[in-house]
């Protein structure tokens, strides 16, 4: 395949000027982490952002053992991380209003021997972890002896690892009974299951999962949004829970950014990785997501978080595919064939029009084109198909020579032999082949396809109603 340019968002060098982190306060943070055994001279207390982390601080060794993380400001709430030097990460950890208390452990099992001084929310937390974990072990125990089990053995085992999950639902909702407005307790809501009453009949429960998805979590909460559940909860209802078509993740996507707006930072998140996810999607159509994404809040709205030439960047990006959406009408181009004879797009009186962009020296293009031809030949009478193929290279000898020994008999153009549009641009053509499929009004049914899928998307098209 010959590339002609990248991805937009892939090749760019994102600059966000994201939120600060350090919020001004009068008390000071002063967290003091002592690890019996530990041969690191530093640690980094680093922070969930999203699917990323971030190191906000560095603590020395103090006296062979203890690291002491000290600031005259509180970092901002959410789970945060302790890595070594190597990078290593050593445990997670809670911070909220309180961030003056001491962590003691060893090497041998950071989390099973942490002790916690001054933090009721660390406490509730480590505990809670111990807890899953010393399941988690039972339950894999019990795996293994499944797997040895014979008979109705299994079957009896099968019943301790489910009950091994009752054991965790309960504990889990004892600590939100408890301590209903801890950390923990979000942390866990947003991380528990959604359980669908007995009375939800079975054919309703998609729509209830979409209903109630969002009963776990607020997502306008920064503190969750420092977690590692909250990206994958957010793109999870996006990615399943949401029916698969363009104007449905919309209006999901509109939803979600809405909720998330009473907090800059969520929403400057969620909309940036949204962007990000539906610039670059592969999935055909997907592309007016991200169209709507930057006509609604990056067009109309002053962004001063974002960096200027990445936003004029993602403007004239939209403002390219645009045009190309699936539904618009293609744009027409007149080139000459190899008789030097004009031959308008437009022109073309077909139910459907393949417009195929293609090089003589693209080692893809060697291996496609045959196949459209075999395709060709066997069903485009059938479809009342037409190709227009435009060749993009520069080399007219080697154009009529591989449409001479490929015997290709339909539409043939040349991209020197051009007599208006300029097709790069009109067609947003960045690698070759590139196929359009068009209906005969010429609007565009099929984008970026292969050979292999031109029967299936042709018989849809067929059986669609007038």
């Amino acid at each position: 395949m010959k590339m002609i340019k990248r991805n937009l968002i892939s090749t760019l060098i994102i600059v966000l000027l994201a939120p600060s982190l350090i919020a001004q306060v009068k008390s000071k943070m002063s967290i003091k982490v002592h690890i019996e055994k530990c041969s690191d001279t530093a640690l980094f207390l680093a922070n969930y952002h999203g699917d990323k982390q971030f190191i906000q601080d560095t603590a020395l060794n103090q006296n062979g053992e203890e690291f002491a993380f000290k600031a005259d400001t509180l970092l901002p709430g959410g789970l945060y991380i302790i890595t070594g030097q190597d990078k290593q990460r050593y445990f997670d950890l809670v911070l909220n209003d309180d961030q003056k208390f001491t962590l003691k452990t060893d090497t041998l099992n950071y989390t099973a021997h942490m002790t916690v001084k001054g933090s009721k929310e660390n406490r509730i937390f480590f505990e809670y972890i111990n807890f899953l974990n010393s399941r988690q072990e039972e339950a894999s125990e019990l795996q293994r002896e499944k797997q040895a089990a014979i008979g109705q053995e299994g079957d009896s085992i099968q019943l301790l690892i489910d009950n091994m999950g009752d054991k965790v639902k309960k504990r889990q909702a004892q600590i939100i009974r408890d301590y209903p407005n801890t950390f923990t307790a979000k942390f866990i809501r947003a991380s528990m299951n959604l359980e669908i009453p007995d009375s939800i009949e079975k054919q309703n429960t998609y729509a209830y999962i979409q209903d109630h998805y969002f009963d776990r979590m607020d997502i306008s909460d920064p503190e969750m949004l420092r977690t590692p559940v909250y990206h994958p909860f957010i793109m999870r209802f996006l990615d399943q829970y949401t029916y698969q078509q363009p104007d449905s993740i919309i209006h999901n996507v509109d939803w979600i950014l809405k909720q998330a707006r009473k907090n800059e930072e969520t929403f400057q998140y969620l909309l940036w990785e949204f962007t990000r996810k539906y610039e670059s999607s592969k999935i055909m159509g997907f592309d007016k997501i991200f169209v709507h994404l930057v006509n609604t809040y990056f067009n109309r709205e002053e962004i001063d978080w974002l960096d200027q030439t990445v936003l004029k960047n993602l403007i004239e990006r939209a403002d390219e595919i645009r045009p190309l959406l699936l539904g618009k009408k293609a744009p027409d181009m007149v080139m000459l064939n190899p008789d030097h004879h004009p031959k308008s797009l437009y022109g073309v009186d077909h139910n459907y029009t393949l417009v195929v962009f293609w090089d003589t020296d693209c080692g893809h293009c060697k291996r496609e084109i045959p196949k459209l031809k075999t395709f060709y030949d066997k069903h485009a009478k059938a479809y009342d198909l037409e190709v227009y193929a435009i060749c993009t290279d520069n080399d007219l000898k080697a154009w009529r020579e591989f449409i001479s020994k490929n015997k290709l008999d339909w539409i043939n153009v040349h991209s020197r032999l051009n007599l208006g549009t300029n097709y790069h641009e009109a067609y947003d053509i960045y690698s070759t082949p590139t196929f359009y499929l068009l209906d005969e009004d010429k609007r565009i049914i099929a984008k970026r396809i292969i050979t292999e899928k031109l029967k299936q998307i042709l018989e849809h098209e067929k059986s669609r109603p007038e």
